[in-house]
């Protein structure tokens, strides 16, 4: 046995709706790892999953790992879930790469905060919207980012019948407030929300508004009701404005040019479209077999979840809210 192999993780994953089928498949193209175990508690989910991955063991419940050697999890089950399912992983030692949010309640994170902090352990969450390939290349625009600035986050999608337990906030709208405290150097002071509900009693469309203490303001709107999708961050200070299209993968910038008082200069490129899951699970089996630092650790995980709470209360009291 080469030692490739004999380094190679035994991993389970947790989910196989939408976007766990895609993780299994990632998971069987990695030479990293191995995929021992499907579980989900859905029989047509988990004939789905036999049909798909005749040679991996598929179970119903989490209680059936028992007698199955894994190394890692992947968990991908709907956001209510998460975490009791991380909780079940990290009282046993084993580590753990949840999908965003990490848990759907900011006291359960804190709950997992003190579990980490008693028992250790590896725990990664799945921001994927941090691995576009244009923030390796911040140094170019970053100056459109500082000092008092009007920041646009939108993030507008068709509606597509999931993660119908949760509103949009925790569904879309989480994914940018990860992205603020990713791509900028301090954090907001307060905010406020607006929302409305279009289906039943959970918000479906949400703009917030985040004061910076520096004089940034950044706007976030999340929909998922809406006509066509749109993934955009826009940014303008006194340097000139900075586009960044996600669902293009396109970056366009408009400042003052050298050559005189009012020219301005326009610019565009492409950058290029790449997988996002397979490289956040590379990394994070990166992080348990050769011990490098995790890509998204629990502290963000937790400081996402909690700018969403803010968000919600918000929404709930109708009222701006400190940090």
């Amino acid at each position: 046995m080469s030692s490739e192999v004999k380094k190679k993780l035994k991993v389970a994953v947790v989910g196989y709706g939408h976007l766990g089928k895609w993780h299994c498949e990632k998971v069987s193209e990695s030479l990293k790892a191995d995929l021992k175990v499907i579980v989900d508690p859905l029989l047509t989910s988990r004939e789905k999953a036999s049909a798909g991955h005749p040679k991996v063991k598929v179970l119903s419940q989490l209680d059936e790992l028992k007698n199955v050697d894994i190394d890692a999890a992947i968990v991908v089950v709907p956001t209510s879930f998460h975490f009791e399912v991380v909780e079940y992983f990290l009282e046993r030692g084993i580590a753990v790469f949840c999908e965003k949010p990490l848990v759907s309640r900011l006291s359960d994170a804190y709950r997992l905060k003190d579990l980490m902090d008693k028992k250790g352990g590896t725990l990664q969450v799945g921001h994927s919207e941090r691995f576009h390939k244009v923030w390796e290349k911040r140094e170019d625009f970053e100056g459109f980012l500082e000092g008092p600035a009007i920041i646009r986050l939108d993030r507008l999608a068709v509606s597509k019948g999931r993660a119908k337990d949760v509103d949009v906030v925790q569904d879309l709208m989480i994914h940018d407030l990860d992205l603020i405290n990713y791509l900028l150097d301090e954090k907001p002071v307060a905010l406020r929300a607006w929302g409305c509900k279009i289906v039943d009693d959970k918000w479906d469309s949400v703009t917030a508004q985040l004061r910076f203490s520096s004089g940034k303001v950044v706007f976030l709107s999340s929909a998922r009701h809406y006509v066509e999708e749109k993934r955009f961050l826009s940014s303008t200070n006194s340097r000139g404005s900075l586009l960044v299209d996600l669902l293009n993968h396109k970056l366009k910038v408009s400042e003052s040019s050298d050559e005189g008082y009012g020219e301005f200069v326009v610019r565009d490129e492409n950058y290029d479209k790449r997988d996002h899951l397979k490289l956040e699970q590379e990394l994070f089996y990166s992080s348990i077999l050769e011990e490098k630092p995790i890509a998204v650790g629990l502290e963000e995980g937790l400081y996402a979840v909690k700018l969403v709470d803010r968000v919600l209360e918000s929404l709930a009291s109708n009222k701006e809210i400190n940090i």
